[in-house]
C-alpha cells in the first residue's frame, strides 16, 4: 500500500512501490489540453543498481480500470523505459538514470496492449537527494493525441522546479512534441501515475494537473 513519508524535513511525500496513483478530475473528460506535472524523488536508491523498473505518467478513462489493470479501457501518456535497469550517480546531485538509448516513450494502452508510438533518447534523470520535476503535456487534435513533455537534457545541479511549478530559468530542458494517431472515444478523465518497482519506492511530493484549453 502507498506510504506518506517525509524523506526530507518538512516535505511529506507519497511513496509508490508497483503501485499506481490515480484521481478523476474535477473537470473529468471536459478539457482539450492539459499539463500534469509531478515533483518527485527516489531517495531510496543508493550505491550502484540495475533493477528494472517503468515510471508512467498519463490519463485514463474512469479510476478502475485504469493503466495497471489487465482491463485498463484508454490511457495516453508518456513513460521512462527503465526495464534494462538504473545507473546510480554519487554526484551531487545523486540520483538515478535508465540504462539504455531511447527511454523516454510515449503511446497509449488499451486492455493488457501497450503500444509504443515513439521514444527518444534524454537524460530522465530521478533524483535521490532532492526533488526533481516530470510534466507532461497531452492535447486533443482531429486525428488523436498531442504529446509533449520536459525534463533536464543533463543532470540539474539544483531543484529544477518551484512549489508553485514554476521553472527557473537556468535550467535546460527537453522540449519534443509528438502525435498519437489514435482513434479514442475522448473521455479520458483521470490522472494515472504509476510505479512498476517494489523495492524502491518513488516519492512524489506534489502533482498539479491544469486544464490549458
Amino acid at each position: 500500500m502507498a506510504q506518506l513519508v517525509q524523506s526530507f524535513v518538512g516535505d511529506t511525500a507519497l511513496r509508490l512501490q508497483d503501485e499506481e496513483f490515480v484521481r478523476t478530475m474535477a473537470w473529468g473528460s471536459n478539457w482539450k489540453k492539459l499539463n500534469i506535472a509531478v515533483n518527485h524523488s527516489a531517495p531510496q536508491f543508493n550505491g550502484t543498481v540495475n533493477t528494472p523498473s517503468g515510471y508512467y505518467v498519463g490519463l485514463c478513462e474512469g479510476a478502475t480500470d485504469t493503466f495497471k489493470s489487465a482491463g485498463c479501457v484508454e490511457w495516453v501518456g508518456c513513460w521512462i523505459d527503465g526495464t534494462t535497469g538504473w545507473t546510480y550517480t554519487a554526484g551531487p546531485p545523486a540520483g538515478v538514470q535508465p540504462n539504455g538509448g531511447s527511454n523516454w516513450k510515449r503511446g497509449y494502452k488499451q486492455g493488457a496492449v501497450l503500444t509504443t508510438s515513439g521514444s527518444d533518447a534524454v537524460a530522465n534523470f530521478v533524483p535521490v537527494t532532492f526533488r526533481d520535476y516530470f510534466i507532461v503535456t497531452i492535447e486533443q487534435t482531429a486525428a488523436g493525441y498531442l504529446v509533449l513533455y520536459r525534463t533536464p537534457a543533463a543532470i540539474p545541479t539544483l531543484d529544477t522546479i518551484t512549489g508553485n511549478f514554476e521553472l527557473i530559468v537556468n535550467q535546460t530542458e527537453q522540449n519534443t512534441i509528438r502525435t498519437l494517431n489514435f482513434a479514442t472515444n475522448r473521455r479520458l478523465d483521470t490522472v494515472s501515475i504509476y510505479w512498476t518497482l517494489p523495492s524502491v519506492g518513488l516519492e512524489i511530493s506534489e502533482i498539479l494537473v491544469t486544464r490549458l484549453a
